[in-house]
């Protein structure tokens, strides 16, 4: 009878873990990304409305109007938040996007093709990540994005994420990096959010944006200059805490900066840097011991990008594990730099070891046969 009885509890308790195990998975998959209002304000965030699958502004908006909206992140159980990618479709014909704005945001850095407006495709690129730590805050501001009302017919319209997907190939992800593993806490499409435009609430046309969910990158912007050469021969070191980069620097007029893109995985990279015209960075508060991808890309004066370098890694704090090393004084923004294949004489102690070897194996060889006429000393 014991036995059994242990044998009935010990089936409940797992039967509880399981459910435990199951509602915490439900709950963590409450991670939202949303629209919202007023987050910069002392008062906090005000949020909108839930009608049915979506969200609505009740008050409506007319032409020449602006509206300041919001990307937050509801995180109720405080994951903890490596970076976020953001990308809005919106209706050019009737809304005009005038800038992003992050200054309130506690991630510091723009991933690739981050805080972009491209306004042919009727998207707004959003891509934000912080630098060696992460956020578990429980509503986190992202950025804020200013439109206009262009129009003046009675319509309604809709804000919507774009090419959200539960990996981390999505340009709409919130994402946490454990090690080399990238986990997209996002679980499901985020909320549309309808506005009404021109004072009409009923019998208004609803503008649908059609665009299609492919990759859209700031290469596609017509403005792009593609005769600008992509940065070459990028070369890395791994020191302690930190690694340092440095590359060949163009000659062209028209470059105005360089950025400097990173993170765990190989050729997605959540993390960037502008440096400006400088050819050397060096990329700290980063994990010991964790492998880092790198790679670079160059801007004009209008910010158009060149495509990404070659990309290079090392292990941080274990010199050695740098995929493409540098080789000897490269530091001094690139005045002496080494192009790929160029070798570096050295002057250290193994050379001279090495020297003193071979002179002493010729006195050897050279003097042995004189040696044995001596008499053996005693």
């Amino acid at each position: 009878m014991k036995k059994f009885l242990l044998l009935f509890i010990s089936v409940l308790m797992i039967i509880s873990a399981l459910k435990v195990e199951n509602v915490f998975a439900t709950e963590k998959s409450k991670v939202k990304l949303i629209f919202a209002e007023n987050c910069r304000q002392r008062d906090g965030c005000v949020f909108f409305e839930e009608q049915g699958n979506d969200l609505i502004k009740n008050n409506t908006l007319n032409k020449d109007q602006e509206i300041l909206l919001d990307i937050v992140i509801k995180n109720p159980h405080k994951e903890k938040i490596n970076s976020v990618s953001a990308w809005i479709k919106f209706d050019s014909t009737v809304l005009e996007a005038i800038r992003i704005n992050t200054d309130s945001s506690p991630f510091n850095l723009a991933s690739p093709d981050g805080n972009e407006i491209n306004q042919k495709e009727s998207l707004i690129q959003i891509g934000r990540a912080i630098a060696g730590n992460s956020i578990d805050e429980d509503n986190i501001l992202v950025a804020s994005v200013l439109f206009k009302v262009i129009t003046d017919q009675k319509v309604a319209t809709f804000l919507e994420f774009f090419n959200f997907q539960a990996t981390e190939l999505g340009q709409t992800g919130i994402f946490s990096i454990n090690g080399v593993l990238v986990e997209n806490l996002l679980s499901e499409n985020p909320q549309k959010l309808k506005i009404f435009l021109n004072d009409a609430k009923s019998n208004v046309v609803e503008v649908k944006n059609d665009l299609p969910q492919k990759i859209i990158s700031t290469k596609d912007n017509a403005n792009f200059n593609a005769q600008i050469e992509r940065p070459r021969n990028l070369r890395i070191r791994s020191e302690m805490g930190q690694v340092r980069l440095i590359w060949e620097k163009s000659n062209d007029p028209r470059i105005n900066g360089y950025f400097v893109f990173y993170s765990t995985q190989s050729g997605i990279y959540f993390f960037r840097r502008d440096v400006g015209l400088s050819n050397m960075a060096v990329i700290d508060n980063l994990n010991d011991h964790q492998n880092y991808f790198f790679a670079i890309t160059s801007y004009d004066s209008q910010m158009n990008e060149t495509d990404f370098s070659d990309e290079v890694f090392a292990t941080v704090s274990n010199p050695g594990s740098e995929s493409h090393p540098m080789r000897g004084n490269i530091f001094a923004e690139g005045k002496n730099f080494i192009a790929p294949g160029a070798e570096t004489e050295s002057v250290g102690p193994e050379n001279i070891i090495f020297f003193i070897s071979i002179i002493t194996t010729w006195i050897v060889i050279i003097f042995k046969p004189f040696i044995s006429i001596f008499p053996t000393m005693r």
